[in-house]
């Protein structure tokens, strides 16, 4: 495991993805081995009901895939239901920022 499992011991950390990356047969099983789930309400609510710690990248695949050397953009209009669902389960809320991968 990496850096982070060895920072936060004893915490499940999984990391939620789109729903069709399970759909697809190889990457599916990626997935897994790298303790992803499916971004779905119902998944993220069953994990957080177990306690485990949660990495989201709300903007998602917009935000992966619109870069631009030179300038960063946070795309987060519209992408407020972690937030509802952080509160609906009292987890914590942890910002992080990555910026310069291009």
């Amino acid at each position: 495991d990496g850096m982070l499992y060895h920072a936060l011991p004893g915490r499940t950390v999984l990391t939620l993805v789109a729903s069709v990356l399970f759909w697809l047969p190889l990457v599916r099983e990626l997935c897994v081995w790298t303790r992803c789930i499916d971004a779905s309400k119902p998944v993220a609510e069953r994990a957080l009901r177990k306690k485990c710690s949660l990495m989201i990248i709300p903007g998602g695949e917009a935000e992966q895939i619109a870069t631009a050397y030179g300038r960063e953009e946070v795309k987060l209009r519209k992408r407020f239901g972690f937030v509802k669902l952080a509160l609906a389960h009292d987890a914590a809320l942890v910002p992080c920022y990555v910026f310069g991968c291009v």
